[in-house]
């Protein structure tokens, strides 16, 4: 319930934000429900739902977290960079960056949990040292991804290293 109530709240929020222009308003709420709609986390929700306990291939289960929490911090990124004025391509850039960062979070969180769930994650498919490789991957595509903001960069190895 408190999920349903911070999602709603947040098209609330964007809806009434007195210091927004209503062109701004309308894109950034069609972005947030595509962001946490069908295309996005509610999408990722019903695939993961949907599995059956089947142990899943990486490529479903990366496409599950990039639809979930990849969604989220990209839309996030996104946000940001809209209501700073940023430009279209960098508004793309950041939007990657959350997405990437969004994955990074998920595999991070996979290693730091790597207790045996049943559940399908990166340990349970590659091993420990396999998911912390690629940790190390996708962080590099990350740094790549926004060599010209080095805060970013900071932030995607604050995820990476995290210990909790």
């Amino acid at each position: 319930m408190t999920g349903d109530y911070l999602l709603n709240r947040a098209f609330e929020v964007l809806a009434m934000a007195p210091q927004l222009k209503s062109e701004k308003k309308i894109h950034l709420i069609s972005l947030l429900g595509a962001a946490s709609g069908g295309v996005g986390m509610i999408g990722g929700q019903v695939l993961d739902l949907a599995r059956d306990k089947r142990v899943l291939r990486i490529d479903e289960l990366k496409i599950i977290h990039m639809k979930k929490t990849g969604a989220l911090f990209g839309l996030a990124a996104e946000m940001g960079a809209i209501l700073a004025n940023a430009e279209p391509l960098e508004c793309i850039q950041m939007r990657k960056f959350g997405n990437l960062l969004g994955l990074l979070f998920q595999i991070t969180d996979d290693i730091l949990d790597s207790k045996e769930t049943g559940k399908t994650t990166y340990v349970s498919l590659l091993g420990k040292e396999g998911a912390r490789m690629e940790a190390e991957r996708v962080y590099n595509e990350v740094v790549t991804l926004v060599s010209q903001w080095p805060e970013l960069k900071q932030i995607a190895e604050k995820v990476l290293v995290r210990s909790s």
